[in-house]
């Protein structure tokens, strides 16, 4: 156990030793160093890049399971490169349970479900004397982004903490953190918290390709890391799916362009009922989720 524990301490000063080498090459600040201890909007848009910088190998965990291989970053590793950018100080994370059940099982234990609402929001603490001169503090944010949770498990408890967690991956996932994984293959931020805390991914050789139809208008932000986000339902299968592009896709550049190129001009035509073919990787396992590589209309009517 302490070599395990060991082991991680090592990976842990080897991602400060990363992010420290790129702060001093941009000039950027690190926590103890932000003005009278409070950080600014512009902290946070100059730091965002460095949540999104490899991690070093040995921080990556692999698993083989028939045949395919698991590969990504514990859920911990990735919170304390987010808290050593920013500030342990200047990260607040809510939820909200917005659905829950209970699945009757002869002969075994009731499996709880849980969706959770998670959001991730980075900004700083405000102490104040209420007007009974009572101490109290509030959270002012400047940054905010919120992911979805899916959880499972025997115990009640246990299902909502898996939920929970599952929406702090998908909060990390949306600010860029572990991209270069996505993009390299099959990856997924949200297995069962209790089974696999590290993710999916299967050998880049082969995709898929199915046609898909809206279920509804996708959000676009073309802005954000994930450029396009979606429900739809696959044809082949009569499944529903939610679909995920992201901004750039470094193994496939200049073709990935030309798709967001090209969604930006008929974003018009991305309306519920519309039929699109697309080659895909199969993303998270707590819910089906397509992260799209290619994209064609069917038509441009």
């Amino acid at each position: 156990m302490m070599e395990i524990l060991q082991k991680d301490k090592e990976i842990l000063q080897k991602d400060k030793e990363i992010l420290n080498k790129e702060r001093e090459k941009n000039n950027l600040p690190a926590p103890v160093n932000f003005d009278k201890s409070r950080i600014t909007p512009e902290h946070i848009t100059k730091l965002l890049p460095l949540l999104q910088l490899p991690f070093e190998e040995n921080a990556i965990v692999r698993r083989e399971r028939d045949d395919f291989v698991s590969k990504g970053v514990p859920l911990s590793m990735q919170l304390m490169r987010v808290f050593e950018v920013f500030g342990a100080d200047h990260i607040r994370f809510e939820h909200d349970v917005v659905e829950k059940d209970i699945v009757k099982r002869e002969g075994k234990s009731d499996m709880h479900y849980y969706k959770v609402y998670v959001k991730l929001s980075i900004g700083n603490w405000t102490i104040y004397n209420e007007d009974n001169c009572k101490p109290s503090s509030t959270f002012v944010s400047y940054y905010e982004v919120e992911g979805i949770g899916y959880g499972g498990h025997t115990s009640l408890g246990t299902a909502e903490k898996n939920a929970v967690a599952n929406g702090k991956k998908e909060c990390l996932k949306n600010m860029g953190v572990l991209a270069y994984l996505y993009v390299e293959g099959e990856y997924s931020g949200e297995g069962n918290s209790d089974i696999d805390d590290v993710g999916v991914i299967t050998p880049a050789h082969t995709y898929p390709v199915t046609k898909i139809v809206l279920k509804d208008k996708p959000i676009i932000n073309e802005n954000a890391v994930i450029f396009l986000k979606g429900r739809a339902l696959d044809s082949s299968t009569n499944s529903e799916i939610e679909i995920i592009i992201y901004k750039e896709n470094p193994q496939m550049k200049e073709e990935h362009q030309k798709m967001i190129d090209n969604l930006k001009q008929y974003k018009s035509l991305l309306v519920a009922g519309r039929e699109l073919q697309v080659e895909y990787m199969e993303g998270n396992v707590a819910r089906p989720q397509y992260i799209i590589r290619k994209l064609i209309f069917t038509n441009k009517k």
